[in-house]
């Protein structure tokens, strides 16, 4: 393969990476919104998220005091405020 045959596939990979971040970008702040409150996801959480606009209720790491701790915002002695 010749390098602009190489450069061709990256600028093709590049621009349709950036297509769908642009054609999604209410779902990609969603998911980001969401990972700011909970820190963690599952893909069922993330589906509900972008699908049904549904997030979760009760997260097992909101709950205990002890797992918030070990989080970036347990750390200073913060909870998670979970915003809708």
């Amino acid at each position: 393969m010749s390098d602009k045959e190489i450069r061709k596939l990256v600028d093709e990979g590049y621009n349709h990476a950036k297509q769908i971040l642009t054609d999604k970008i209410d779902d990609l702040h969603k998911i980001a919104k969401a990972l700011l409150t909970y820190e963690t996801l599952t893909g069922e959480e993330i589906e509900d998220i972008i699908i049904k606009n549904k997030y979760p209720e009760n997260k097992e790491d909101l709950e205990n005091d002890d797992e918030n701790k070990d989080s970036a915002l347990g750390s200073i002695g913060l909870k998670p405020k979970i915003v809708h």
